[in-house]
């Protein structure tokens, strides 16, 4: 496993995928978001461009004299990252409101619409050229994060620390951190009735939660993810986090996985992520 340390320098945008015009943020940073940061660094290191283009099937049957066509897919990069990456959870480090947690505010834009506009309607001073759109932003400076890598085999371990040095930005390319530590921490399978965490988790892990937290709907990396032009309905993909604001005692459901580390720290994961 990587723990990396990162530092917002004055907060963060994960915008919701499904919004056109207003575009809202995620509360909290989005396992998607820490994924696609880890994937930035890898794709410098293995030097993968933006777009990876994979063939689906050999095609090796022909069709009145020609071969058939094979079927191509089309991901983002970041889709490598899960080849070295079985799961991604993080703690807030800074001191958090008990019963407020982070803040969204909406801050407005004046838009050009020139490009949904009836011919007619173009012209200068026209007033339907320009819109105004609220886009959210999680204000916190200097808000600080522990995020846990857990590498999928022990052989890419050292990659996914490397990587984890040069993220540059968790969410939209406005949200830009600092590094300040990555380590290789050792961690392993443990079992317990109940746990004490401080890192965030898929809530249908948990039977029971006590303690200070939050619950937000999060996306959770696959995949079909980050399969281009593919993915439909993106609730699909989402799920409702525990995201503790002070360390919470979980008793966790036959779903989940416990991970203690050498740290002394313990994490509830999904029963089919790699502790490594």
């Amino acid at each position: 496993m990587v723990k990396a340390k990162l530092k917002f320098h004055w907060g963060f945008i994960s915008r919701w995928p499904a919004y056109t015009a207003a575009q809202p943020s995620t509360l909290y940073l989005t396992p998607t978001s820490l994924l696609g940061a880890l994937a930035y660094g890898l794709a410098k290191l293995k030097g993968l461009p933006e777009v990876v283009r994979v063939e689906v099937g050999r095609g090796s049957r022909r069709r009145r004299g020609r071969r058939a066509k094979v079927p191509v897919h089309f991901y983002s990069s970041a889709v490598r990252a899960l080849e070295y990456c079985s799961w991604v959870t993080y703690r807030v480090e800074s001191e958090l409101e008990p019963n407020l947690g982070l803040v969204e505010t909406m801050d407005l834009s004046k838009v050009s619409l020139v490009l949904g506009v009836r011919r007619g309607n173009i012209y200068p001073g026209s007033p339907y050229l320009w819109g105004v759109q609220p886009h959210g932003k999680v204000y916190s400076p200097s808000l600080e994060v522990t995020v846990a890598y857990f590498a999928a085999r022990d052989d890419v371990t050292s990659d996914v620390e490397r990587a984890a040095w040069l993220i540059t930005r968790v969410g939209s390319r406005e949200s830009v951190v600092s590094v300040q530590d990555v380590r290789v921490v050792g961690a392993r399978p443990a079992s317990a009735e109940e746990v004490e965490t401080a890192y965030a988790f898929p809530s249908s892990l948990a039977e029971r939660v006590d303690g200070p937290h939050a619950v937000a709907s999060l996306f959770v990396p696959s995949r079909e993810w980050y399969n281009l032009m593919v993915v439909r309905d993106v609730s699909k993909h989402a799920a409702d986090f525990v995201i503790p604001l002070r360390p919470v005692r979980v008793r966790p459901s036959p779903a989940s996985l416990i991970a203690a580390d050498e740290d002394g720290e313990a994490y509830v994961l999904p029963g089919g992520a790699g502790v490594g």
